[in-house]
């Protein structure tokens, strides 16, 4: 309407129609300064979420190098582990291939004792609690051979594995790492799932840190503390513990 009626002036009234047009500019300003405003506001509105989703895709990548650095550990983990059960299988088989020494005949006094710490002839509750109360009377080769009988005669039996993790312990209490490593290897791969696994593995760790096998040491404990994180307190403790002071990685 302005417009329209500054046309009509212009010829004429030269100095009107420079006044008209001072009018329209004047009227336009505000319209001009609200499109420019929300122009601003529209522009960092965008930068707040492109920063958002750069932001995103920062911890995304981060979170993709983590995973990749655990899955890296664990495939060094269990290339760790299969390395060790083969020096563990070659261990056994030197033993196996070493010839017995020579019996000597017992006495009268070690016959008695020996018929005395055989296994009974009960249910298999009676016989596994009579091997377990020889290593409570510090008898531990006695022990080892009566949990030696009683895995041969209950193979498949729920006590089983327990009496194979309580050869080890039999071995492990005599300083003889070698065997009790073989002891505790076998245990845990006779029964990975099962309750005393974790106490396997942290047993075999401790062997191996005897028989100065760090690697295979820090294999052990980082196999147990990456795949039983439902293991009891005490075991984690003693398997996290054993592991920072051997300063595996």
């Amino acid at each position: 309407m302005i417009s329209t009626y500054c046309s009509g002036l212009f010829g004429p009234m030269r100095n009107l129609a420079t006044a008209c047009i001072l009018l329209l500019i004047s009227a336009s300003g505000p319209v001009l300064a609200q499109t420019a405003a929300q122009s601003s506001i529209d522009l960092a509105h965008r930068q707040r979420v492109e920063e958002r989703l750069a932001a995103l895709d920062r911890q995304l990548s981060d979170m993709t190098g983590v995973i990749e650095r655990l899955q890296h550990q664990q495939r060094q983990s269990d290339a760790k582990i299969r390395g060790m059960q083969g020096q563990i299988t070659a261990l056994k088989k030197a033993q196996r291939a070493t010839p017995p020494p020579t019996p000597t005949q017992p006495s009268q006094t070690s016959n008695n004792s020996q018929s005395s710490q055989t296994l009974p002839t009960g249910a298999p509750q009676e016989a596994y609690d009579a091997a377990y109360g020889l290593l409570g009377q510090g008898k531990f080769a006695a022990g080892e051979k009566a949990f030696r009988n009683f895995t041969a005669q209950y193979p498949d039996h729920t006590l089983t594995a327990n009496a194979r993790y309580w050869i080890g312990e039999t071995l492990y209490a005599r300083q003889r790492y070698q065997e009790s490593a073989t002891a505790f290897l076998a245990a845990w791969q006779a029964d990975t799932n099962g309750p005393k696994a974790p106490d396997n593995l942290l047993k075999l760790g401790m062997s191996m840190l005897h028989l100065e096998k760090k690697t295979e040491a820090c294999a052990s404990f980082s196999k147990l503390l990456s795949d039983y994180r439902g293991a009891t307190a005490r075991v984690r403790t003693s398997a996290s513990r054993e592991s920072k002071s051997l300063g595996c990685s």
